[in-house]
């Protein structure tokens, strides 16, 4: 069988980059399983950030919302040390 290494052996085979869509997370074709942690934004899909505390890729944040540092927002820019939201 194709992929396989031994006849009724299969072996899973990595994704490329992005494909298979892993939710949040980006697919790092390292593996076939989509990660479930993160410790970098690049790890996570377009529209989300790594959330340090939780090692987990979350929503980018709204206009408004309560933030600590630049990457949360989807706008780039938190007013830290100001209003601590997304501007």
């Amino acid at each position: 069988a194709t992929g396989a290494t031994v006849d009724g052996s299969c072996v899973a085979v990595a994704g490329i980059a992005g494909n298979p869509s892993c939710g949040a997370y980006l697919c790092t074709s390292s593996s076939a399983l989509c990660p479930s942690t993160c410790t970098l934004d690049n790890q996570c899909a377009a529209g989300n950030y790594c959330n340090n505390v939780a090692s987990t890729c979350d929503t980018k944040l709204i206009l408004g919302a309560a933030c600590t540092a630049n990457n949360q927002c989807a706008s780039g820019t938190c007013d830290v040390g100001v209003t601590d939201t997304c501007i």
